[in-house]
């Protein structure tokens, strides 16, 4: 057995029980081995967390270079890693999950900010320099504005904020609305008459993104635990 494949078979078990129920005897019956056969993968649960974790973050590095590859310009390009980020944190984590994480694996919890941070950090650096090349976007300097944005993204999908987030939809609508919130920031005339020909394909890609990454979690690992 693989540990792509043992990760896979986990991440719905973390999903539904949390970081702290599950034990490891936990994981070696859902995995359906020993014990014994489990420690020649991982040393320990903790080891087991980081690459539940750290394969969320490679999911969504695929993801968003797709967005890329798929979208016309840089606004689309925006809207299309919004939404998708946003489908995959429904499917891959719950937001309490983050929060159990911080109190009982705070090494993990840091790692996993930082590791994030840097993807979504060079993401939206990429967009903005796009967008400032495709006339879209306002000449602002590039890296701060993609500190903001990475630093807005990571706070809210792991519960740092002043905001008192009471729900799971609040805290999708959250990270959706402040997206566009930040993207209207940054256009120009030019950027707004192109967003004026996106808007009506959103609902489209909210479908399909829903659709595709919410699925995905039953699909891949339930399924066929391929990518």
């Amino acid at each position: 057995m693989q540990k792509k494949i043992i990760i896979e078979q986990l991440m719905p078990l973390f999903m539904e029980r949390g970081y702290w129920s599950v034990g490891v005897d936990d994981v070696a019956e859902h995995l359906k081995i020993s014990k014994k056969t489990l420690y020649k993968y991982y040393r320990s649960k903790k080891d087991i967390i980081y690459d539940v974790l750290q394969y969320r973050v490679d999911y969504m590095r695929g993801v968003t270079q797709n967005c890329e590859k798929q979208s016309a310009n840089a606004i689309e390009q925006f809207i299309r890693c919004s939404v998708a980020m946003e489908s995959i944190e429904d499917s891959f984590q719950k937001r309490k999950n983050y929060l159990e994480l911080k109190k009982y694996y705070p090494e993990i919890f840091d790692q996993v900010i930082k590791d994030s941070y840097i993807l979504l950090y060079h993401l939206f650096l990429q967009i903005m320099l796009r967008g400032q090349e495709e006339g879209l976007f306002t000449p602002i300097n590039p890296q701060i504005a993609a500190g903001i944005l990475a630093g807005n993204y990571v706070n809210t999908i792991t519960g740092n904020t002043m905001y008192d987030i009471t729900d799971e939809v609040e805290y999708r609508e959250m990270i959706y609305i402040s997206m566009l919130f930040y993207l209207r920031g940054m256009q120009n005339d030019e950027g707004r008459a192109a967003a004026e020909k996106i808007r009506p394909q959103i609902p489209a890609i909210l479908v399909e993104y829903q659709n595709t990454y919410r699925n995905a979690y039953h699909q891949e690992f339930f399924m066929n635990g391929e990518e």
